[in-house]
């Protein structure tokens, strides 16, 4: 189901947040807080786009995929209770903490856009992590475990300012050229 609400509406119909949902798509560009979610139990796709969010809601544990655009919110909440989360897109928050914690199971993360400066520290981790995007923040260096991620197939770090010690060390771990 996909709740798209209308200009300047603020509040999300909660008769509509039916414990049957299997996908749930939500954008609102002046929502400011969402109703709890952790009672959608079937629900395995979560997308919340609301640029204006500043309260994030309580999530249902069985998500596979959550993609949240827009926000103004420290993500306090640990996301390592999602233990069936495989892919989590959190883009565009402007207060993401290094210090989440994220789910264990994560093959796909995309971190674009958060105005990170540092890696958080429970990405190292993730032993299933395959696909990491990284892309538009402020990083300059990346931790050494990094390098020995495993499972890492795919790193992408456009538009942040790498130094040129990291990108030497990119590219002989990974074969990326800058």
């Amino acid at each position: 189901m996909r709740l798209k609400l209308r200009k300047n509406q603020s509040t999300i119909p909660s008769e509509k947040l039916t414990q049957e949902l299997h996908s749930l798509e939500i954008l609102g560009e002046s929502i400011q807080s969402l109703p709890p979610l952790s009672h959608l139990i079937e629900c395995r796709y979560l997308m919340i786009s609301c640029p204006e969010l500043t309260e994030f809601p309580s999530l249902p544990e069985n998500l596979e995929i959550l993609k949240i655009r827009g926000g103004h919110f420290g993500l306090d909440q640990e996301l390592s209770a999602l233990k069936q989360c495989r892919i989590l897109n959190l883009m565009g928050i402007k207060n993401l903490s290094p210090q989440i914690v994220l789910p264990p199971n994560l093959e796909t993360l995309d971190l674009s856009a958060n105005e990170l400066n540092c890696l958080p520290s429970s990405l190292i981790n993730l032993n299933r992590l395959a696909r990491l995007t990284l892309d538009s923040n402020q990083i300059s260096e990346l931790p050494a475990e990094l390098f020995q991620m495993k499972s890492l197939n795919h790193l992408s770090l456009d538009h942040n300012p790498l130094s040129e010690e990291t990108k030497q060390k990119l590219h002989e771990a990974f074969g990326l050229w800058f």
